[in-house]
């Protein structure tokens, strides 16, 4: 890797250790729920631990401490991906911004495929990895030292070819149809197809008529950036017409121009790209909304294996006032059996 010192995310910065990082490390690798989850670090943990730990790592150029307000826990990328996180910072998605961004440097500067591994019984862990989008590759036992036993350990790898794809804008395909993000170019189609009555009614943002300027902000608010949070174009041939998308909640959502409608392209795309989101993201259940006077849009959930799960009440840009909405979950596994 290059002799870089310092990495960025949205959050947080990638530094690197320095001496002064040795009392909380060891007050909090110290912590039983971090440290069973761990190999390497003896058991107990002590400062001098730490120190020693800091003076090996000082002058590598590829660990990094998660800086946020406060210190939050390490991420080390060689040909092994390994990280542990300070137990007030779980569960509020710091691995996955720091680890993504670790790995990016590591590939980009001509790093070779990276294996990594959880204990099978971290699901946490093994989240985060499939997130990044590391494969399974055996199970074998690893010694734990505060444990003091032979643990399974799920090994993983991430190729250089699989980052890759990863990070390339995905194209999506059927028999009949082609999805790909949007650009500034889509938006008098879009404008045209989502900005009358029918269509705008059933969906949040869209207006009537619906500004060629406010659909080219719409289409870079939601643009591809390789996480949960983006729209795709669905193209009949080189002709949009329509759109899917899925939120960070997850949640997904869908329109089509009316003239194509009852043709099967709803489930056709919507199949396709629920797949792709199952595979990428580490996500298990997909909600969605539709309004009561929609009886098609549920008829499409419903075949692709959404259950209901309630009501509730939802709001459009073209509607005068909220309008009740059904409430409905996929999940993967119920997905994977309505093929």
């Amino acid at each position: 890797m290059s002799d870089i010192k310092t990495l960025r995310t949205p959050r947080f910065i990638l530094r690197p250790v320095i001496a002064d990082d040795a009392p909380w490390i060891a007050h909090e690798i110290a912590n039983p729920d971090v440290q069973r989850m761990l190999t390497r670090p003896p058991h107990p943990y002590t400062l001098k631990d730490a120190q020693e730990f800091v003076e090996q790592s000082a002058q590598r150029t590829d660990v990094f401490v998660i800086q946020g307000k406060n210190p939050m826990g390490i991420v080390s990328c060689r040909n092994e991906l390994g990280y542990w996180l300070a137990k007030p910072c779980w569960r509020k998605g710091v691995v996955p911004e720091a680890a993504s961004a670790v790995v990016d440097h590591h590939f980009q500067s001509g790093g070779a495929d990276l294996n990594s591994g959880h204990f099978t019984d971290n699901p946490a862990s093994a989240a985060v990895l499939s997130k990044l989008g590391f494969q399974n590759t055996h199970v074998e036992n690893a010694f734990c030292n505060f444990r003091g036993v032979q643990v399974p350990m799920q090994r993983m790898i991430l190729t250089h070819q699989d980052w890759l794809a990863r990070r390339t804008l995905p194209h999506l395909t059927t028999p009949r149809l082609t999805l790909r993000p949007m650009t500034a170019d889509d938006a008098p189609a879009l404008a045209a197809l989502a900005g009358v009555l029918d269509v705008a009614r059933m969906i949040f943002r869209a207006k009537v008529p619906w500004p060629e300027d406010e659909v080219r902000d719409f289409i870079h608010d939601w643009r591809w950036q390789d996480d949960l949070g983006f729209r795709l174009g669905i193209y009949l041939k080189d002709t949009l017409i329509g759109s899917v998308g899925i939120s960070k909640v997850p949640d997904i959502f869908y329109f089509f121009d009316q003239s194509h409608w009852g043709r099967g392209y709803a489930s056709e795309a919507l199949h396709v790209f629920l797949t792709a989101c199952y595979a990428r993201f580490a996500i298990d259940d997909i909600e969605a909304d539709v309004f009561h006077d929609n009886p098609a849009s549920m008829l499409v959930l419903e075949r692709l294996g959404f259950e209901k799960t309630g009501n509730g009440m939802g709001t459009s840009a073209a509607r005068l006032e909220p309008a009740p909405v059904s409430l409905y979950r996929l999940t993967q596994e119920r997905f994977g059996a309505n093929p």
